[in-house]
């Protein structure tokens, strides 16, 4: 059985670290909400359940989100806080110790960053929480996870380098003429 509840992790893994290197926020939404209901799972099987709480939540809100964003609209504070507010709630019921809690700060971060239409806001989140999770998934025993976690904050490192490597090579084209009008030599 921990053969197959591992597996179920790198499946949800993949998925999640693979939704990183998309470019458009409605694909990377897409991605993490297939990758989400495997987490759930994997969590479940292995009694996490503040992350199964968590995760649960996180489907609801990349699932709103994608709807919303979908209608071509922005996606309003209020929605933002009741998702707070949930995990905040999730957080109490599914309290066993400090590094419960853990899930709960790392989702509200992953939260905050979907909320943004900034993809580059979303990888520095994505990155930061990678770090938070390879600590949980030690303690808990999602080991396959850990592995993924670093793989997410590798492949979030990768993406800021990608994509801001590509802004810096169209600001220099269009900067190609001094101040004076001629073309740079």
């Amino acid at each position: 059985m921990n053969i197959v509840i591992q597996l179920i992790g790198l499946i949800a893994m993949v998925a999640w670290v693979s939704s990183i290197q998309l470019n458009k926020k409605d694909k990377i939404l897409e991605l993490q909400i297939i990758a989400s209901l495997f987490y759930a799972v994997h969590y479940g099987l292995l009694d996490a359940m503040s992350a199964v709480g968590v995760t649960i939540v996180s489907i609801i809100r990349l699932t709103t989100i994608y709807i919303i964003e979908k209608k071509g609209k922005t996606v309003p504070v209020y929605v933002l806080l009741i998702f707070m507010a949930m995990l905040v709630g999730v957080g109490v019921i599914t309290y066993t110790g400090p590094i419960s809690v853990l899930p709960i700060i790392i989702t509200m971060i992953y939260t905050y960053c979907t909320w943004q239409k900034n993809t580059k806001v979303i990888r520095i989140g994505f990155f930061c929480a990678g770090w938070m999770w390879i600590l949980y998934n030690f303690t808990v025993g999602a080991y396959v996870l850990m592995i993924g976690n670093a793989l997410e904050v590798i492949s979030s490192t990768v993406s800021f380098f990608r994509f801001d490597k590509n802004k810096k090579d169209v600001d220099d084209k269009n900067n190609t003429k001094d101040n004076w009008g001629s073309d740079k030599k």
